[in-house]
């Protein structure tokens, strides 16, 4: 059988890497290890953006007319409609990264060929696709894609609560790079890296450092971030909140650190292609309204062996055990989040006990290659029962 060749379809990707784009990302790189070459189709979000470029080894085209609303996503989902018809004799499988708009344009374009579709759903995709102005055919098309990964149990539940079928979901978690251990030595290193590369992100050997990896795209979320925060900063002078990420609501979002007078001690230095070193430097990672099993770049803080203090949502506790991997709060309780910071600040002890932990927990369930593994198997299986049929 000739080399498996796939194409991601995503509405992001490099450079703005969020959630779904590092688990893409990895995937892709982790797929060249089976010898199967991907492409990624995505939207150019600047004019001035190369329409390709390579990442990791992979081919990336991207298309004018970011689907932004309106008439911009109509525009981009007509280049899209007319890039995979001229190009779907150059790829055995198709993957594409949601079950929204991009879906609905890719099942529809490639449902009368042999060349499969699979679509990733996310937590929040069934909810969507109810509420959406045209979720109800959105939700029909994507039924008919030829099967659909999700990380957990609860986002499969989730779908076939709407109607999906089950025999077509599949549960595949995503995969995360094992950095090495964090020590000492690599948290100095890595703080001394980081502030080269920019001047907010300076601290010295024992500066308390807490990460949050967020779309910047809602400021109410994380308003009870920003109030704990400011407890956190009465307490400990010069202790360092880091927003890792980028999105539509930046600017406000910043005016939002400016009112609550933590414009010194909160930062916002955008998104990371890489973010070993980030996870190195810091003491804890926060995930205050955010599933943890959905985001990649959470599951990386863990292996990385940070502790975690996230919304005590179903979801969550999926995967971590309160005072096991990390704490466990109500969102939006302000209160509880600023306790369960300083719980791990004031305890050392008890912060090393859930670092070995967050690791032990990432590490054994979320392997890149067994991540690829299973999606390869899967791809294959899709490309010969398709071939076969047609």
């Amino acid at each position: 059988m000739n080399p498996l060749r796939l194409l991601i379809v995503t509405p992001r990707y490099w450079p703005l890497a969020d959630e779904m784009e590092r688990g893409l990302a990895t995937l892709a790189e982790s797929l060249l290890d089976y010898g199967v070459g991907s492409t990624v189709l995505t939207a150019a979000w600047g004019p001035d953006w190369p329409r390709q470029v390579v990442h990791r080894e992979v081919p990336v085209y991207r298309i004018p007319h970011p689907p932004q609303g309106g008439w911009h996503t109509l525009r981009f989902l007509r280049r899209v409609t007319r890039w995979l018809r001229d190009h779907r004799g150059e790829f055995d499988v198709v993957y594409v990264a949601n079950l929204r708009n991009e879906a609905y344009a890719t099942v529809g374009t490639l449902l009368k060929t042999h060349v499969p579709v699979v679509l990733r759903g996310g937590e929040h995709d069934a909810a969507w696709q109810q509420q959406a102005r045209f979720g109800k055919r959105i939700m029909a098309r994507c039924q008919q894609a030829d099967a659909i990964t999700v990380s957990t149990r609860r986002t499969a539940h989730s779908l076939t609560e709407a109607g999906y079928d089950a025999t077509r979901i599949h549960e595949i978690p995503w995969g995360v790079p094992v950095p090495p251990i964090r020590s000492s030595a690599t948290r100095i290193d890595a703080r001394q890296t980081l502030a080269m590369v920019n001047h907010d992100l300076t601290a010295n050997d024992v500066t308390p450092i807490a990460v949050c990896v967020t779309r910047l795209d809602d400021v109410s979320a994380l308003r009870p971030l920003f109030k704990a925060w400011k407890t956190i900063a009465g307490r400990w002078p010069g202790a360092k909140l880091w927003l890792i990420g980028d999105g539509p609501r930046r600017h406000a979002i910043y005016e939002a650190i400016v009112d609550y007078g933590l414009h010194r001690d909160c930062f916002m230095p955008g998104s990371f292609d890489e973010l070993g070193d980030v996870f190195q430097a810091a003491d804890l990672c926060i995930a205050a309204h955010q599933s943890v099993a959905e985001t990649p770049a959470l599951l990386q803080a863990m292996a990385a062996g940070l502790p975690i203090i996230a919304s005590a949502t179903d979801a969550n506790r999926e995967l971590l055990a309160e005072n096991v991997q990390g704490l466990l709060v109500p969102h939006p309780d302000s209160a509880a989040l600023a306790a369960a910071i300083s719980n791990l600040l004031e305890t050392p002890h008890l912060t090393a006990q859930m670092s070995a932990a967050a690791r032990l927990a990432a590490t054994n369930g979320h392997s890149p290659t067994t991540a690829a593994d299973l999606h390869r198997r899967l791809f294959e299986r899709l490309a010969t029962e398709k071939r076969n049929r047609s």
